[in-house]
């Protein structure tokens, strides 16, 4: 019982810290530039793991081309893809839209498996599909005509960039199956961050001469911070050590979560204002993470 208890406590922190990347990253959106913000995050989960990769160097010798594909992949979408997209996504829409549309991440993998891995997407995964996007219609529609018809034009704009970030890690999700085999997911984590850092190091030399870094309040410092060792580093650590020992089910079912850490944060850290019509629609987004976690549960193994 204590061991059970201990892998759903591990479980519900490491999503809860992963979802509260969507608020967080709008503070670094508003305290930092794109690039550097991006780059300041990748250097910080390096570091962090570091000590890790150097224990465990060994594991990295004899990759195939396969697998050193899959970190590539890993590196370019869920490390930079992510990051860019939810950045400039969060600076267009609120952090409440953009916690209800990454909720959707689940089920868009299930569409990705089949699409790229021919698996079945049966009924249930369809269902789960068209709750997640009727959940994300009633957020956004509940938006309409709230500052005009081009502030909603923004907003819906914003939506399909973090919905760029959810195909992002759906991908990472995939693309992580090969990398797997061979590595754990703390040090595909840390050597995937570490050479997003490299790819973000010239585009934030671009940014470098516009930017006063003692105009950063604590608070984006602080966030910064987080963003890094937290939603990276910890948050990976937390959330595999606890999926070691936990059923597919158990662990599936821990991802909802995620999207509640992202929506009570962006009340909490971003001051946005709460309405019933958000519960409706996050409870829709939430059912189709249910219904996803039901399929996958049923599905046989190959």
């Amino acid at each position: 019982m204590k061991g059970e208890a201990l892998t759903h406590t591990q479980l519900a922190l490491g999503f809860a810290v992963f979802g509260s990347a969507t608020p967080i990253s709008q503070i670094i959106g508003r305290s930092f530039p794109t690039f550097i913000g991006s780059l300041g995050r990748m250097l910080i989960a390096a570091l962090l793991l570091a000590p890790l990769l150097i224990g465990q160097r060994q594991a990295f010798r004899g990759l195939s081309r396969r697998e050193l594909a899959s970190l590539g992949l890993i590196t370019v979408f869920g490390m930079v893809g992510f990051t860019l997209f939810l950045l400039y996504g969060l600076s267009l829409t609120t952090g409440v839209a953009a916690s209800v549309i990454m909720a959707t991440t689940p089920a868009m993998t299930a569409v990705g498996a089949w699409l790229f891995f021919h698996e079945a997407l049966t009924k249930l995964k369809v269902a789960a599909l068209v709750l997640a996007f009727a959940g994300v219609a009633v957020v956004n529609g509940s938006q309409y005509g709230q500052g005009g018809i081009g502030n909603w034009t923004s907003i819906v704009f914003g939506g399909l960039l973090v919905f760029g970030a959810v195909c992002c890690q759906a991908l990472y999700t995939l693309a992580g199956k090969p990398a797997g085999e061979q590595l754990s997911p703390v040090q595909i984590t840390g050597v995937t961050s570490a050479a997003a850092a490299v790819l973000f190091v010239p585009l934030a030399l671009f940014q470098v001469g516009g930017f006063d870094a003692s105009q950063v309040e604590t608070s984006g410092l602080v966030a910064l911070l987080w963003w890094g060792a937290g939603t990276l580093a910890l948050g990976t650590l937390f959330m595999y050590s606890g999926m070691q020992t936990a059923s597919g089910l158990i662990a599936s079912a821990f991802t909802g979560v995620m999207p509640v850490s992202a929506l009570v944060l962006s009340y909490v850290l971003l001051g946005e204002p709460f309405r019933w019509i958000h519960v409706l629609g996050f409870a829709v987004v939430v059912a189709s993470i249910v219904v996803v976690a039901y399929a996958n549960e049923r599905q046989p193994s190959s």
